[in-house]
């Protein structure tokens, strides 16, 4: 063994958590970026995602908006109640739900 094989090996033991000092090193052409193995369901996730979020006719906005300044949500918010419960909120008798919303909201989002 070389003096800078040694130096190698020391420095990882030294520096580099437990798990990853018996590892090989990359190959030839590895950029270290994430497993491909998942890619398989993420165009299919965006093409579903872009489906959902496309422009909705004028008159939908404009009635989604309406309803959420009447709720105290953003335009988003109620968007996205609407797909993922199939509700449209009413102030009136979803206030619990509309509570929950308020609370969750990232504290640097406005209201």
């Amino acid at each position: 063994m070389s003096t800078s094989e040694t130096r190698s090996n020391a420095w990882r033991a030294a520096f580099l958590p437990p798990d990853r000092i018996l590892r090989p090193p990359f190959g030839m052409g590895h950029n270290q970026g994430p497993p491909l193995a998942g890619m398989g369901r993420l165009l299919p996730w965006q093409k579903a995602h872009a489906a959902v979020w496309k422009a909705a006719p004028v008159e939908v906005v404009r009635r989604r908006k309406l309803m959420a300044a009447r709720a105290g949500l953003s335009y988003h918010e109620y968007t996205l109640e609407i797909l993922e419960r199939g509700r449209w909120l009413c102030p009136e008798q979803d206030a619990e739900r509309i509570a929950a919303i308020i609370a969750a909201r990232a504290p640097d989002m406005p209201g």
